[in-house]
């Protein structure tokens, strides 16, 4: 399997973050208008807060995401934001582009492109009150950048550490994948990635992702966009489009190789005003048991 349908993959395993957050309001998808509205996010230091992220907003809709370089000092791209009324149809930076598509009020695709040229395409499946599935399409007309800005929501840490997932592409270069949710109430708490060979699915899983939750609230629900630099960006999940903030994920992925499940976890801990995260510190252990912590960020509100 390509390492373009394995990292899109990647991504398309947190477009679950984004349907749960409104699983039975599914005409909620694309209404990002949180009560709490962030300022800016920081990169906490000994030396103190490095600026991360500036948020700009218009009436109530978010309107752009300034990124700053490691020093917090000078910016590196901005992440733009457009609107059918108070729906997001668009999100883009540099050369990238994600598109959402209705049906309806309801979100029924995800298209994200470069140049126009590589594409790839992410179909919600709904069952009775929440999606079911997400039908994966990856068409490779055109080369993909090697640290991507956007993704349909998640796409960076799983890269390193994806195992192989078997794939069928077809005469025309089109690769395809499947991911399938379970849920408990209006969250996920099971994610499968399954083995597709051509119009088929394996019963076995290749990855599964186990999720637990918090309480509170999260500013970042419902938001259709994930920029990889938003909030855990060296992780398995990204806690940007729950309804409450991810406390632990738990991956387990069968290797190949050695015939066997290897897991790794990721675990959060926050810091609440007002019952919104405030700080955020993240602890990864690996399949091997050496755990080691990611940065601890910091969030301001207007």
């Amino acid at each position: 399997m390509s390492r373009i349908l394995k990292k899109t993959i990647a991504a398309a395993m947190s477009i679950l973050l984004v349907v749960s957050a409104v699983s039975c309001k599914k005409e909620s998808l694309g209404l990002f208008m949180p009560q709490k509205k962030i300022d800016k996010i920081y990169v906490k230091s000994n030396s103190g807060n490095v600026l991360k992220q500036e948020w700009s907003w218009n009436n109530g809709l978010l309107m752009k995401i300034d990124h700053y370089m490691s020093n917090g000092k000078v910016m590196d791209y901005t992440e733009e934001f457009t609107y059918n009324g108070s729906r997001i149809v668009s999100v883009s930076a540099r050369d990238e582009r994600l598109d959402y598509y209705y049906e309806g009020e309801k979100l029924s695709r995800i298209e994200y492109s470069l140049k126009n040229a590589y594409k790839e395409t992410y179909e919600l499946v709904y069952g009775k009150s929440a999606v079911d599935k997400i039908l994966i399409t990856v068409e490779e007309s055109g080369s993909k950048p090697d640290k991507r800005l956007l993704a349909p929501l998640w796409d960076d840490g799983l890269n390193a550490c994806i195992a192989d997932i078997a794939a069928k592409t077809d005469s025309k270069g089109v690769q395809r994948g499947e991911i399938r949710l379970r849920w408990d109430g209006g969250n996920v708490v099971r994610a499968d990635m399954v083995r597709n060979t051509g119009s088929t699915a394996s019963s076995d899983p290749t990855i599964t992702f186990n999720y637990t939750y918090d309480k509170q609230k999260n500013p970042f629900g419902n938001l259709l966009s994930f920029n990889i630099d938003n909030m855990f960006d060296r992780t398995a999940v990204n806690g940007g489009f729950e309804a409450n903030n991810i406390m632990s994920a738990y991956r387990t992925v069968f290797n190949d190789d050695l015939n066997s499940y290897q897991t790794e976890s990721w675990t959060y801990e926050y810091e609440y005003k007002s019952k919104y995260p405030v700080s955020v510190k993240e602890v990864h252990t690996d399949h091997r048991g050496r755990s080691s912590k990611g940065e601890e960020l910091v969030i301001s509100y207007h």
